[in-house]
């Protein structure tokens, strides 16, 4: 099985964002990102917004609706 998971690492520890279901012993591997890098440009996207089908306005904005429920 392979799947990416989003974690905080704090106090010597991983957290998973996301709920994962694997026996107990299964191996993982962590690879730490550079949080800090650059930030894209928002100008870059610029526009983006005004190509989506209706259907997926309505996705977008369902999970912009459900963000802050992930947000530390």
């Amino acid at each position: 099985m392979s799947k990416k998971v989003a974690g905080i690492y704090q106090d010597g520890v991983v957290k998973l964002l996301d709920r994962v279901e694997a026996p107990a012993g299964t191996k993982v591997e962590v690879v730490f990102e550079d949080a800090t890098g650059p930030k894209p440009n928002v100008r870059e996207f610029a526009g983006m917004l005004s190509d989506l089908t209706e259907e997926e306005w309505t996705k977008f904005q369902r999970a912009v609706q459900r963000r802050p429920l992930f947000e530390n």
